[in-house]
């Protein structure tokens, strides 16, 4: 299920896995920012990445001029090399975003089914559920402050309300 989080530092890393070893930095979240979390593990959060963050996928197994994928199953990667993450796998004729030529490779924008991973050291968790289940979901998260039942005007007041004290970010509505 989606998530809304709210990001409470500024220039908080997204990697392409849930660890910090072997885990590249594919860019940073900024305080405030919203972000639509996926799955909440005991300290990695997966998110929905930034639209300005980039993948990389190798040139050869995209078709041009259609930018749509030539093969049955192909790695999206956190780098311009077979030896980066693969952070999502996409089908053939599913359609890319090219960004930049790397080489043989194609910097591309975030596809609708990859994610990214922060810290959950660095969100807080505003939501529309009631507190049993907001409380519930935080403490197996392991976050300490949680927002239930809120509407969206409510989300958006404690943001701004949050934003004046510290960098803050938000993933969801």
């Amino acid at each position: 299920a989606q998530t809304p989080v709210r990001v409470t530092a500024h220039n908080v890393n997204l990697r392409a896995m849930p660890r910090l070893e072997n885990s590249e930095v594919l860019g940073q979240a900024q305080y405030d920012e919203r972000l639509t979390a996926w799955e909440i593990g005991e300290e990695w959060i997966s998110i929905t990445p930034p639209p300005a963050t980039d993948f990389l996928i190798s040139k050869a197994y995209v078709q041009q001029p259609q930018n749509t994928i030539g093969a049955t199953r192909v790695n999206v990667r956190a780098g311009p090399s077979t030896n980066h993450n693969v952070v999502d796998t996409l089908e053939l004729g599913a359609v890319v975003e090219p960004r930049e030529e790397i080489s043989d490779w194609l910097k591309i924008a975030p596809p609708r089914t990859a994610r990214v991973w922060i810290h959950r050291d660095f969100v807080d968790m505003l939501t529309g559920d009631n507190e049993r289940t907001a409380s519930a979901l935080a403490t197996q998260a392991g976050i300490t402050d949680v927002h239930a039942e809120l509407r969206p005007e409510d989300k958006a007041n404690i943001i701004h309300r949050l934003r004046e004290n510290s960098p803050t970010a938000m993933v969801g509505d």
